[in-house]
């Protein structure tokens, strides 16, 4: 999810939507459209073949009832369900939506908090 969040970040969820009713989103192809994700960074200019590994080609496949397909927004550098597999509903629990605390813990001890990304908003 780098850069949206860092390895150190600390999030707040909104679980008490998700306790209602769980919300449906459709990934990838809409309607057999491809999805428009301006957020989605590709950095990488390399497109690597599947029998090295899924991170650019894989599928077609179909995501089961009770599962969905996560994938970060940094597609290059994210071990989402490309390569973990499908994730089942009862194992989201919320939204996550704020950044209440985030630090490195590396050089000099005044430098280990991240300020600048304390109550960021997450979309």
């Amino acid at each position: 999810m780098v850069p949206t969040l860092t390895i150190g970040d600390h999030i707040l969820v909104t679980k008490f939507l998700y306790d209602l009713k769980l919300p449906y989103w459709d990934r990838i192809l809409v309607r057999w459209e491809p999805l428009v994700e301006t957020y989605v960074q590709h950095v990488d200019p390399n497109v690597l073949p599947h029998q090295v590994q899924p991170r650019d080609n894989l599928g077609p496949l179909k995501v089961p009832p009770d599962s969905y397909f996560v994938m970060g927004d940094n597609r290059d550098q994210s071990l989402d369900s490309r390569f973990w597999g499908f994730v089942k509903v009862e194992k989201i629990k919320g939204k996550a939506f704020l950044i209440y605390w985030s630090w490195n813990g590396q050089g000099p001890l005044a430098n280990w908090v991240r300020w600048e990304r304390l109550g960021k908003t997450i979309r």
